[in-house]
């Protein structure tokens, strides 16, 4: 197990809350670059780590802040595919 999976690993359990909706959840796997979060009897997929630039908090706050700075640079490494390819279709267009 390399130092990935152990880093994915210590946060399967732990309490997060929704930045918008409030709502409290558990987070129940990692896999494949998604997060799953239980609120209540409800599943919810998320991307991960970007989910915590903009969407979830961790009710630990030493792991909030251990992944904030990832997620902030995986939520805009996102956001640049996707300019990316909206440029790229708007050139095609043209």
């Amino acid at each position: 197990m390399g130092a990935e999976d152990e880093s994915v690993n210590e946060l399967i359990g732990q309490r997060v809350m929704h930045r918008k909706s409030k709502r409290r959840g558990i987070i129940k796997s990692i896999v494949g670059g998604k997060i799953e979060v239980m609120f209540g009897d409800d599943s919810s997929l998320f991307l991960f780590p970007a989910a915590f630039a903009d969407t979830l908090i961790l009710a630990d706050e030493s792991l909030q802040n251990k992944y904030q700075n990832s997620s902030a640079e995986a939520s805009f490494s996102n956001f640049k595919k996707l300019y990316s390819r909206s440029i790229a279709s708007e050139i095609d267009y043209l």
